[in-house]
């Protein structure tokens, strides 16, 4: 489909961006009360538009205006597969004048396969938007194979996968597409598993601890009421319980 320079304005871009000079980009839109949507251009005009450029002089360098919604089709809440050294370019969706949709690292979800991915840049995103400061595009190159999974930051069961291929291996495409209909099948082909939860073996040293120091300290009571009891305590008859102001009346 060629090549199309792009200039985005208010933008923000992870580190990695910066060093890397040419990559394959997959465009995801944040929707409201939908999540995501993976865009599919048709051709190189939808693409541009995917950012948001017009022409300027007749060359194919653009600069991002407000953030439209695309033409062409789309794939709500998709599974995107890219090579390590690829990118996804997240078009932000404003809801108000104080709230934006973003992506959300979900760092404890079953399918993310790197424990090790930096997702400072996700956390500096939504800093930055908290802030008011005016983001429409986030650039984001993945340099690991993996799985990683995100969530919207509004709709927070909406989710985005991206599946981050080894450079020696390809991407499961569907008619030539890389963004893919998140379904049992397109994850099984991906290589997708969850991780399995290990079940922490109990601590017995703390359990017998814990249980030894209760029965020692019920023990030790135990034998203070015992050693320790007052010699006054005995059985009381219930005559010695009656009150003295009644002895005087009271023949009994």
């Amino acid at each position: 489909r060629g090549t199309v320079d792009i200039v985005l304005t208010n933008s923000f871009s992870s580190p990695n961006v910066g060093a890397t000079t040419s990559t394959h980009v997959e465009v995801v839109q944040t929707v409201q009360e939908r999540g995501f949507a993976g865009f599919i251009p048709r051709d190189d005009v939808e693409a541009e538009e995917a950012f948001g450029v017009a022409s300027e002089n007749g060359r194919r360098r653009r600069a991002v205006a407000a953030t439209p919604s695309p033409r062409g089709n789309t794939i709500t809440n998709p599974i995107v597969c890219l090579v390590e050294g690829e990118a996804v370019a997240f078009r932000l969706y404003r809801v108000n004048t104080t709230h934006v949709q973003y992506p959300v690292y979900t760092k404890d979800h079953l399918l993310n396969s790197n424990e090790e991915f930096d997702f400072g840049s996700f956390t500096q995103l939504g800093e930055y938007l908290r802030g008011n400061v005016t983001i429409e595009t986030f650039v984001h190159v993945f340099t690991t194979p993996g799985t990683y999974v995100f969530h919207d930051s509004i709709q927070t069961t909406q989710e985005l996968i991206v599946v981050v291929m080894p450079t020696s291996s390809q991407c499961t495409e569907q008619n030539g597409l890389r963004i893919l209909s998140a379904t049992d099948g397109t994850l099984t082909s991906l290589g997708v598993k969850k991780a399995e939860v290990a079940n922490t073996e109990p601590n017995w040293a703390i359990i017998f601890g814990v249980i030894g120091t209760i029965a020692f300290i019920v023990l030790v009571l135990l034998i203070a009421v015992v050693v320790w009891r007052p010699k006054a305590i005995g059985v009381v008859r219930p005559k010695a319980l009656r009150p003295k102001h009644r002895k005087v009346d009271d023949p009994k």
